[in-house]
């Protein structure tokens, strides 16, 4: 079987990564075949290892797709017509199931931040994945900086803006991804699909929104986070079809 020359490398990768996401869905993210990809994207192995050199290349590169996702989502998401601490929330009552490209993304993002994994791919998936990591970090820091710079949170006397926005990144986001990894090990222990949904969207007062919640207003915002703000928010996830 020859390359298909008609498509560009572009498109070809673009072809590659659409055939590993049907083979890991039909099988799972550790038992797919790099031959199977090969087969499903009818190219040849050669032209398959002009994208992905490994399996642990292809999880990464599919990881960089989410990510993508993820940084697409979160951006429309914290440009809401809402108040900073609303937008917070926000994160946090998605609906996965309608914002992520494949129902094991979840379990992918979890899987490649294993060292193992990490050790194992090749430099240009790495960068990549590096690089929108970076964005992601950067967007939540412009994000607070912001509101901070603006004083719709009050700076304590014994601290500083420096100080306060890397605490508030730090807690903010170990909170999310936390509380993620926490339902995935949940569902690992259930029996059914191979990919368990997780259990979104969360009810507004679900123990994490609830958690958020004291946690925002544990800073002193000009206007605290309120029930009728999460139920603001999460009328308005409904209109964009977040939630």
């Amino acid at each position: 079987m020859s390359p298909a020359a008609r498509f560009s490398p572009q498109e070809q990768e673009t072809i590659v990564l659409n055939a590993a996401s049907k083979c890991i869905s039909q099988s799972s993210l550790l038992d797919f075949k790099m031959s199977e990809i090969a087969k499903e994207a009818g190219l040849s192995m050669g032209s398959i290892y002009k994208h992905v050199q490994s399996k642990e290349d292809v999880l990464i590169a599919l990881a960089v797709q989410s990510l993508k996702q993820i940084f697409h989502v979160f951006k429309q998401t914290l440009a809401l017509p809402l108040t900073t601490p609303e937008r917070v929330v926000a994160i946090y009552l998605f609906d996965y199931q309608k914002i992520m490209l494949n129902e094991f993304d979840s379990h992918l993002n979890m899987l490649v931040s294993n060292d193992a994994i990490l050790r194992r791919a090749s430099n240009m998936w790495l960068d990549k994945k590096n690089l929108i990591d970076q964005q992601l970090e950067q967007i939540f820091y412009q994000f607070f900086k912001y509101a901070i710079d603006n004083n719709e949170i009050e700076v304590d006397i014994n601290s500083t803006k420096e100080v306060l926005l890397e605490e508030m990144l730090i807690n903010i986001w170990s909170l999310h991804v936390g509380f993620n990894q926490v339902s995935l090990q949940r569902s690992s222990q259930t029996t059914g699909p191979s990919y368990q949904e997780l259990p979104f969207p969360l009810p507004e007062d679900h123990a994490i929104i609830l958690g958020v919640k004291r946690l925002l207003n544990s800073y002193q915002w000009q206007k605290p986070l309120d029930s009728q703000g999460i139920r603001k928010t999460c009328h308005l996830l409904q209109k964009i079809n977040f939630r």
